[in-house]
């Protein structure tokens, strides 16, 4: 999958060179929150803020629609409490490389409304799991001693996401949403030879200044 998705990009970048398409670009700011998921077993998660920084593009495609790539660096983290264990905390470094495909109506000649969806691509560059368990103790009444757990970060992410966008002049504000196709953070019980996945949902708020556009058209 991570193959495909870096084929998808060279492909996007090749079709648009050749296309001549009008192109729009700039810089972001995002705040987030992140919580993990864990679809199988009770756990308690909590959110830990992050943040990134970045650049997009903005290719029109036609009058309406558009495609975006992204690239951001970002500060990330999540908490997970399992059952019977102290938390525990990741957090991440990571390089972002979103690539979205979205529709745009304008409201006036200097506003306009977006709506869009598309794959990210998460690569974390610094990553720590501290795993609080130096003796777990007492993880099911029926065990007298500690079993210990290891974890395990996962070294690229692909999500999926969609988000809500709102410019005025060369200023974008947008809500998006992402959730992982594949996990952030495994957990592996050696007593029982069975590990839990967690995947990672993302809330985030951007702010998008725009530092050049065409001479025409609504990007």
């Amino acid at each position: 999958m991570k193959k495909t998705f870096f084929l998808l990009v060279i492909g996007l970048f090749s079709m648009t060179a050749q296309a001549q398409l009008p192109v729009s670009g700039g810089v972001h700011g995002r705040l987030a929150g992140y919580k993990f998921s864990q679809p199988s077993r009770e756990y308690l998660t909590s959110f830990k803020p992050g943040f990134e920084f970045g650049a997009f593009g903005r290719i029109g495609l036609s009058k309406y629609f558009y495609f975006q790539p992204e690239f951001g660096f970002s500060y990330i983290g999540g908490s997970i409490d399992p059952e019977g264990y102290k938390n525990t905390d990741y957090k991440a470094a990571a390089i972002n490389i979103p690539l979205l495909i979205g529709a745009k109506f304008m409201a006036s000649a200097e506003a306009g409304f977006r709506f869009y969806v598309g794959l990210g691509n998460t690569i974390p560059i610094l990553n720590s799991i501290n795993v609080i368990n130096d003796a777990v103790k007492d993880i099911n009444s029926n065990y007298g001693a500690s079993i210990p757990i290891t974890s395990e970060a996962s070294v690229y992410e692909i999500s999926g996401m969609a988000g809500v966008g709102f410019d005025v002049g060369d200023f974008s504000i947008d809500l998006r949403y992402g959730r992982g196709f594949n996990p952030s953070v495994t957990i592996d019980r050696p007593n029982t030879g069975t590990s839990d996945k967690f995947y990672q949902n993302t809330y985030s708020l951007s702010v998008s200044y725009r530092i050049f556009k065409p001479k025409t058209g609504n990007l």
